[in-house]
């Protein structure tokens, strides 16, 4: 037998021997049977609460959760704004997609950055986008000035100094 099992046993036999012997002298007639079964199941409880504790092993949460992190212009209407701008095939592209595309940014911009809604404050907006930003949100621009890089730079430009 296991020399933790023996001591187990021991320590449990002489606080049995101790629980008889002092309800004896306190005149209470203990059941020896009746007692040694309570404390030989109280016993078996806590040695197996403490077996079980001693296999049990420390959890740690800390997986290395990394939260994403965006990186600058990981919005979706900048990426595709980045591929229709590449996609310079089409002359029509220009005045059905991106020009859409910038007037949303356009707008989004005032209203994150300002609280200034195009539509309902037209005075504000007009002193926020100044004339050149302001025709090109109204009205889409001919397709020749929409295809030329340096229109598009101004026009981009524009649009992240807002």
């Amino acid at each position: 037998m296991n020399r933790l099992w023996v001591k187990r046993i021991g320590v449990t036999a002489a606080l049995w021997a101790v629980l008889c012997v002092v309800a004896a002298i306190i005149g209470s007639r203990p059941r020896p049977l009746l007692l040694g079964a309570g404390l030989l199941a109280v016993a078996a409880v806590t040695w197996l609460v403490s077996d079980l504790a001693a296999q049990a092993e420390m959890v740690s949460w800390d997986a290395g959760y990394q939260p994403y992190q965006r990186v600058r212009g990981d919005d979706v209407r900048v990426r595709r704004l980045l591929h229709l701008l590449q996609d310079t095939s089409h002359p029509e592209t220009f005045t059905r997609d991106v020009h859409p595309l910038l007037v949303e940014l356009v707008d989004d911009r005032l209203d994150t950055r300002y609280g200034v809604d195009r539509h309902e404050h037209p005075q504000a907006a007009r002193q926020l986008l100044g004339e050149d930003l302001l025709a090109f949100v109204t009205t889409p621009p001919p397709a020749r000035a929409s295809a030329d890089p340096r229109y598009l730079s101004t026009i981009l430009t524009r649009i992240e100094s807002l």
